[in-house]
């Protein structure tokens, strides 16, 4: 399966709020094809089953810190408060959520408190909803913000108060367009 078409069967398997979201943050030739890849799986009756996204995920590999040595959940777990706000804050709540759930984090409640009120009822309500996602999908979630925790500067100054640029291509943005030319 060509890469454009993982990541259209991928993009098809989430809700169509964060489908959209997405799509919004593709450049206009990345989203016309994969458009059409959505509206072919559509038209064949293909489910909207999360169990693509796991099947997708299954060959990820899991990232290790050059840093530190540590799988992604340790690297994580050693994370503050602010590096995991620099990481997360333009991330949709629902992935916000599922990192949260794949906890427990020593840094959750200084996480919370750096997220603008908005952001954090959306997070408070997307903690309730979220369903369950698979361990392959966690683990690999987890292993992408390592690699994005790695590349960050030794010390984050986070404005807890910012406002979040949501216009910037980041998370499943990026991970998308990793699969399209």
């Amino acid at each position: 399966m060509s890469d454009t078409r993982q990541a259209a069967l991928t993009l098809h398997a989430l809700s169509a709020q964060d489908r959209d979201w997405v799509l919004s943050r593709l450049t206009d030739e990345q989203r016309s094809e994969l458009t059409g890849y959505l509206d072919e799986l559509v038209s064949l009756g293909i489910p909207r089953d999360s169990g693509l996204i796991q099947a997708a995920m299954a060959n990820v590999p899991p990232v290790q810190s050059a840093l530190q040595g540590l799988p992604a959940r340790g690297l994580l777990a050693k994370a503050s408060g602010a590096t995991m706000y620099a990481v997360l804050e333009e991330e949709p709540a629902w992935l916000m959520a599922q990192v949260l759930k794949a906890g427990p984090w020593s840094w959750q409640a200084d996480f919370m408190s750096r997220l603008p009120e908005s952001r954090r009822r959306a997070l408070a309500q997307s903690l309730i909803e979220a369903s369950a996602i698979g361990e392959k999908v966690v683990d690999a979630m987890l292993n992408k913000l390592a690699l994005r925790l790695t590349s960050l500067p030794n010390v984050v100054t986070a404005n807890p108060n910012g406002a979040p640029n949501h216009d910037k291509a980041t998370g499943w943005v990026t991970w998308i367009r990793k699969w399209i030319p």
